[in-house]
């Protein structure tokens, strides 16, 4: 697993500092392999897309701690984040709309959802019917998406807190619309909310429907 990212701040000559545009920071002892990449290789990957040769798995899924350096490393050199959340639980076209519309707002699109833990204790104890890491792995296969990581906390306050995107973008008609607009603002971070038509659509209702089928 990966080390705490502060212990990756060490000088490492291998990285393009200019490119990436980081302080010499950011190193992990771990070999560069498409299955243990660097923290300075998955940004690479992230920022310049040349992370396509290699599963998105291998780049993409970052732990909480990497997601708060990258944020704040591609902000540095002019690229404007967009932060979505959510359990995106079973994924449907609705979710592909919230993607791709958010996406379209900024340079980078980063996905934050909670952990198993947080959706029991905090939603429903019954769910999720898909764990953590395989919704991240299902997550970081969408072409929208540049890097997806689990949230530290169930409240979105702490994780704006935390990663300061440029941007957060909701759901349009989104019910905690007031709270997340103070939440935003108190940090600085854009608040906008992307059209995606799912009056017709939840996880919720799938499951309901997969029941009755069962």
């Amino acid at each position: 697993m990966f080390l705490h990212v502060y212990s990756f701040l060490v000088k490492y000559p291998a990285m393009n500092e200019r490119r990436i545009g980081i302080p010499k920071a950011i190193q992990q002892e771990a070999p560069s392999t498409p299955d243990n990449l660097t923290l300075p290789k998955k940004l690479e990957a992230i920022q310049y897309r040349s992370g396509e040769i290699l599963s998105p798995t291998a780049y993409k899924i970052l732990e909480f701690d990497e997601a708060e350096v990258v944020t704040k490393a591609l902000k540095s050199v002019g690229k404007n984040v967009v932060l979505v959340s959510g359990v995106f639980d079973l994924l449907h076209t609705g979710h592909l709309n919230l993607f791709e519309n958010a996406r379209s707002e900024a340079d980078i699109l980063a996905v934050a959802t909670p952990t198993d833990q947080q959706i029991k204790v905090n939603k429903n104890s019954e769910r999720p019917v898909v764990p953590l890491a395989e919704r991240m792995r299902v997550l970081s296969s969408i072409e929208f998406v540049d890097f997806v990581f689990p949230q530290n906390s169930w409240l979105m306050m702490e994780v704006l807190a935390k990663i300061k995107p440029s941007i957060y973008a909701v759901w349009e008609n989104y019910e905690h619309m007031v709270s997340r607009l103070r939440q935003a603002i108190e940090h600085g971070i854009d608040l906008r909310t992307v059209k995606s038509d799912t009056s017709h659509l939840s996880s919720t209702k799938l499951l309901h429907l997969i029941n009755k089928l069962c």
